[in-house]
């Protein structure tokens, strides 16, 4: 696998897993990237309410966030 890095200060920008579209005579790379919800997953154990938090004060905040799939793999 292929990690491109930012030239300006070396950071890992993509990799050549995505589908990656070549503009302005190479100089410069596109992709198409889209938003994906990260956060407020729901595990279950599949023991019901044995180990608690099913009351509404109990369990953990659920904090979903929208970011874009490129920037959160990098």
């Amino acid at each position: 696998m292929l990690i491109y890095l930012d030239v300006f200060n070396q950071e890992e920008i993509i990799s050549d897993s995505y589908n990656i579209t070549l503009r302005f005579n190479d100089a410069a790379g596109e992709v198409e990237s889209k938003y994906i919800t990260v956060g407020a997953e729901n595990f279950d154990v599949g023991c019901g309410n044995a180990f608690g938090g099913a009351g509404e004060d109990e369990g953990a905040e659920d904090q979903a966030e929208k970011v874009i799939d490129i920037i959160h793999a990098f």
